[in-house]
Formats: C-alpha cells, sequence, structure tokens
C-alpha cells in the first residue's frame, strides 16, 4: 500500500525540521568558537587602539596641524583557503606533473589539491582554491600549456 497524502506531508516536513534543526546546531557551534576568541580580539584592540595613540602623538609633536582624517584605513590581508599560504601553486603542480601529461581543468586540480591535504570541502571552499590556483597557474605559460578548450585543461609541458 502507497503513502497517503497526510503521511507524505508529514514525512516532508520532518524533513524540514531536521534539517533547520541540524543547520541551528552548527550555527550555535560557530559562534561558540567565536565567543571563546573574544577575550584575545578585545586584548588586540585595546593594544592597537594604544599604538595607534601613540603613533598620533609622536606625528602632532612634530606636525601639530596634522589630523588622523588623511589616513585611509587598510584591512590586513585575510588567507582564506584551508592549503597554507604559498602552497597551493607547488601543489598543483605537483598534481599536473602526476597526471602524466593529461589535462586537467583548474576545478580538477583543485579537487586534487584538496584530496590529498585531507580537507572535507564546501562548493565555496573549491571555488576560492580553484581561483587561487587558477590565478597562480596562468602566469606559468614557460611549463604549463592549456587545449584551448572551455574549460580549459592544463597540462605539464614535457621537455625532451
Amino acid at each position: 500500500m502507497g503513502k497517503t497524502n497526510l503521511l507524505y506531508g508529514l514525512e516532508n516536513k520532518l524533513g524540514h525540521l531536521l534539517g533547520e534543526l541540524d543547520a541551528k546546531r552548527d550555527e550555535v557551534m560557530r559562534i561558540k568558537a567565536l565567543v571563546d576568541t573574544l577575550p584575545a580580539i578585545t586584548a588586540r584592540i585595546r593594544e592597537l587602539e594604544q599604538t595607534i595613540e601613540g603613533a598620533e602623538t609622536v606625528i602632532k609633536f612634530d606636525h601639530p596641524d596634522w589630523e588622523r582624517d588623511t589616513i585611509d584605513p587598510v584591512r590586513p590581508q585575510v588567507h582564506q583557503i584551508p592549503v597554507k599560504l604559498g602552497e597551493a601553486t607547488r601543489k598543483a603542480l605537483e598534481v599536473l606533473r602526476d597526471a602524466g601529461g593529461e589535462g586537467m581543468t583548474f576545478r580538477d586540480v583543485a579537487r586534487a589539491v584538496l584530496r590529498r591535504e585531507g580537507v572535507e570541502y564546501d562548493q565555496k571552499t573549491l571555488d576560492k582554491v580553484s581561483n587561487t590556483i587558477g590565478n597562480s597557474l596562468r602566469k606559468k605559460t614557460d611549463i604549463l600549456e592549456s587545449d584551448g578548450g572551455w574549460p580549459a585543461k592544463w597540462r605539464v609541458i614535457r621537455r625532451s
């Protein structure tokens, strides 16, 4: 006997509720992790404020009419991929060398790099790693070549 409309509707609703519960639990874990970093961040803010105040005092000593408004804040660059800074290109080249001359898209290379690193990844992380690898490997035209297709498949140039 098949499912009734009532059973089907309740199972569907239950599926949505279970999904929302998982998402909320993940959100709570993320927030708890952020709360743990609060004391260190607060201490760093105090340290930065003191350093800025000291630097302004020194500048105003020599230039009394100087104003802070002339300085535009520059946000720090934050490394946002799970592969260590500077390692993505090297690991991508290793993947292409190990492919034995078979062409690979940047996305395929990124997947292989993340697998080698043992990283569980989502679509956003894969996109970031793929873009990082693509931007760095496009510059390596002396050792890499593309098939010219879309998406391009890249391989290491074999020198004889």
